[in-house]
């Protein structure tokens, strides 16, 4: 098929759809260029560096602490307690004065006393309730860790849309801008045939409407491109540059049946919300231990120093060991309320992972029946550019030989230049659509792209499970922020 239309040679918009497409489809097969920045490249900086997903980590860390404030029930209570008093015991006889000097007088006693105590109580057993508590913390900490997950996923799919959106609106302001060269040139075409009687004022109008039409396309194309590069720089942190096509992804289910299958367990929201349940029903068997006895073993050594005018009596040091049990007999009925409103949180619980579990179904479903459909309109627009590149090339022809008119001839140009960019939507549909299923059925995560360099969470959580010793011999410390 020739690529040039008219006797001035004019070069067509896009130099067949065909190519065109294909080389949409196969660049993410051929290396990219130096400096190019990749789709998975992008992925890996937003990931690091989104203040959305950095946040979802700050609070799967938090969610670490849960663990050893859980299992602190379990571990020994120690402290030491230091008490000085001065006492004044009314007033004592003096015989400093002698007999010789009048008689026996009084003065005040003063007496002072130091008490160190070192105290130590260690909890035997709550009825079930430290056990309860310390497994609902390891559940917050795995949906903690999913939520940070699916906050990856919304991330990224985001990221995928972004960086369509500016490849999509880069090549629509070049298809724009050859479509007003083009119309340039059909002005100045019919401009010359005006001047030599072979073409009416109408059509030179014609043609500069079309022009006027194109420059404001041109325009609007670029203030897009100027938005989309505005979001992707939002996402991902950097300037977006020489963008390269990618293909769909793989790990695409193949089948609808298999992506609802997929869809109502692997997402991360869903396992998220199976977390929140298994926490929530936890957290109920703690609040019933209330009800049960208590047993704690208790240890105490107390010094004492006496000083001041009792000074001769001598030090000393007394040392207890009790076990206390505890039972409760009546707590004014705040137990019972707390355990009902422990039951009815883990009821709401199992009706938020239902609802959970039906939304990830439908969105499979919702985005396998989009990406369908975008891989069919992508096909019937290519086949749609291909022919109107072949209905322009006739009119062309049937135009330079009288059989034509201006208006058959500027429609035709503008019809295809309208399918071109239409079927550059259509490719940006059906690859976006590939990722969101891919999210859909929760394989848009860090992990499942082998994003590497990023914290590992669960080697932290496992640090974070027996950390212990903060308070006595050390301040807190923690671990320092993401820079």
């Amino acid at each position: 098929m020739d690529d040039t239309t008219g006797e001035v040679g004019r070069t067509s918009p896009v130099k067949g759809w065909r190519r065109a497409a294909a080389g949409l489809a196969l660049a993410s097969l051929a290396t990219a260029p130096a400096g190019a920045l990749t789709l998975a490249e992008a992925f890996a900086e937003a990931v690091r560096t989104n203040p959305n997903v950095r946040a979802a980590r700050e609070a799967a860390r938090s969610a670490h602490e849960g663990v050893p404030l859980a299992r602190s029930v379990w571990m020994p209570a120690v402290q030491t307690d230091v008490s000085a008093s001065l006492t004044r015991i009314g007033s004592a006889l003096d015989f400093s004065s002698g007999l010789f000097e009048g008689g026996i007088g009084t003065s005040p006693l003063l007496t002072s006393q130091r008490l160190v105590t070192l105290s130590a109580t260690q909890n035997l057993y709550h009825s079930g309730r430290n056990p309860a508590l310390i497994r609902r913390a390891d559940q917050e900490v795995r949906q903690a860790h999913a939520v940070v997950e699916d906050t990856e996923q919304v991330v990224l799919l985001r990221v995928a849309a972004a960086y369509l959106d500016v490849l999509r609106a880069e090549r629509t302001v070049e298809l724009r801008r050859a479509a007003l060269g083009a119309f340039e040139a059909r002005v100045r075409e019919n401009e010359a045939q005006f001047e030599v009687g072979d073409r009416t004022a109408a059509d030179v109008a014609q043609a500069l409407a079309e022009r006027d039409v194109a420059i404001a396309d041109v325009a609007a194309a670029e203030a897009d491109l100027e938005t989309q590069r505005s979001l992707f720089v939002m996402l991902v942190g950097v300037w977006p540059r020489d963008l390269v096509p990618p293909g769909e992804p793989a790990g695409v289910p193949g089948s609808l049946a298999e992506a609802i299958r997929l869809a109502e367990g692997e997402p991360p929201a869903v396992r998220a919300a199976d977390h929140a349940l298994q926490a929530a029903d936890h957290a109920a068997r703690a609040v019933a231990g209330d009800l049960g006895p208590r047993v704690d073993l208790r240890g105490t050594i107390t010094r004492t120093l006496g000083q001041g005018q009792l000074s001769f009596l001598p030090d000393s040091t007394d040392m207890t060991v009790a076990v206390q049990v505890t039972m409760p007999i009546y707590q004014a009925g705040a137990v019972g309320a707390r355990i009902r409103q422990a039951h009815r949180g883990r009821e709401r619980a199992r009706r938020e992972r239902e609802a959970v579990t039906r939304e990830a179904a439908q969105r499979a479903t919702a985005a396998w029946l989009a990406l369908h459909s975008a891989r069919e309109r992508l096909a019937a627009l290519q086949t749609a550019v291909e022919a109107s590149q072949t209905a322009l090339a006739g009119i062309q022809r049937e135009a330079d030989i009288g059989e034509r008119t201006t208006r058959e001839l500027l429609d035709a140009e503008r019809n295809l230049v309208s399918r071109q960019v239409a079927a550059l939507g259509a490719e940006r549909d059906a690859v976006v659509g590939a990722y969101r299923l891919l999210e859909a059925v929760g394989g848009l995560t860090a992990r499942n792209l082998g994003i590497a360099g990023l914290p590992d969470l669960d080697r932290e959580a496992a640090d974070a499970r027996w950390r212990i010793s903060h308070g006595l011999l050390s301040r807190g410390g923690g671990r320092q922020p993401e820079p």
